[in-house]
C-alpha cells in the first residue's frame, strides 16, 4: 500500500465513528489533494501535514463536526445528485479528451503544469488592484503608489506580492478543502480591481493610437486646362 492510500486509510479509521455518507464526504478529494502534495516537495505526508488522526480533527473542525459527535446526515435530493453526477462524468470525458491536443493524458495534468506561471500572475493582479485601486486617472502596466506617484514603491510591492503568492501557493495544498475553496473565493474577489485596471489600460492605449493618427487632407481640386491659363 502506497503512503498516499495508507494515509487515507488511517483518516478513514480516525473518522470511523461518522456515519458513511458524512465520512466520504469529507474524504472525497483527500486522495487527490495527498498526491498533490506529496509531489510538491519532499518528506513524508506525516512530517508535512501531520499525523492522520490530527489531519482528521482538522476535517471535523473544517466541516463542524466535533470529535465523538456524529453529524446529521445530509439529505440531498435524487434528482440534484443525478445532475452532479452526470456534469462530473462530462468534465471527466472533456479532460481525457483535451490531454493529447496539450501531449498529457489529462489536460488537467497540464494545468497543474501552469499553476507556478498563475501564481505569479495571482500576485501581480493583487498588486496592481492594491497599488492602482484608488487611481482616477494614469494607470499603467506597473503597478504605481499613488501617495507621490512612486514606481519604485510599486515595483516593491509587486515584488513582494509575488513571492507572497508563490508561498501561500505553495501551502494551500495542506488546507482543508472547505478553506481551499474560501480562500479562492477570496482572492478571486480581490483581484477582480486589478484585471479592471488591465482592461482600463488597453481601452486607454487603444484611444492614444486613434489619437495618433494624423488626418490626411487630399486636394481633389481639377487643375486648371492650358486654354484657361492661356
Amino acid at each position: 500500500m502506497n503512503e498516499v492510500a495508507d494515509y487515507v486509510a488511517q483518516v478513514r479509521t480516525a473518522l470511523a465513528d461518522l456515519p458513511a455518507t458524512a465520512r466520504d464526504e469529507l474524504l472525497e478529494d483527500l486522495p487527490e489533494h495527498l498526491a498533490e502534495v506529496a509531489a510538491e516537495g519532499e518528506g513524508s505526508l506525516a512530517e508535512r501535514l501531520g499525523p492522520p488522526a490530527a489531519y482528521a480533527a482538522e476535517l471535523r473542525a473544517a466541516a463542524g463536526v466535533p470529535a465523538g459527535r456524529r453529524r446529521r446526515r445530509l439529505t440531498v435530493d435524487p434528482r440534484l445528485r443525478d445532475v452532479v453526477g452526470k456534469v462530473r462524468a462530462r468534465l471527466q470525458v472533456i479532460d481525457t479528451r483535451t490531454g493529447p491536443l496539450v501531449g498529457y493524458a489529462r489536460g488537467s495534468d497540464f494545468l497543474l503544469l501552469l499553476r507556478p506561471a498563475w501564481w505569479v500572475v495571482r500576485g501581480y493582479l493583487l498588486a496592481m488592484a492594491l497599488a492602482d485601486l484608488p487611481a482616477k486617472d494614469s494607470i499603467g502596466l506597473l503597478p504605481r503608489i499613488q501617495v507621490g506617484d512612486s514606481t519604485l514603491a510599486g515595483l516593491v510591492l509587486l515584488a513582494g506580492f509575488v513571492i507572497g503568492s508563490v508561498w501561500l501557493g505553495q501551502r494551500q495544498g495542506r488546507l482543508p478543502r472547505p478553506h481551499r475553496i474560501g480562500l479562492a473565493a477570496v482572492i478571486a474577489l480581490l483581484i477582480l480591481p486589478g484585471i479592471g485596471n488591465l482592461m482600463q489600460v488597453d481601452h486607454d492605449t487603444q484611444r492614444r493610437g486613434e489619437w495618433e493618427v494624423a488626418p490626411t487632407i487630399v486636394d481633389v481640386t481639377p487643375a486648371p486646362s492650358p486654354s484657361a491659363t492661356g
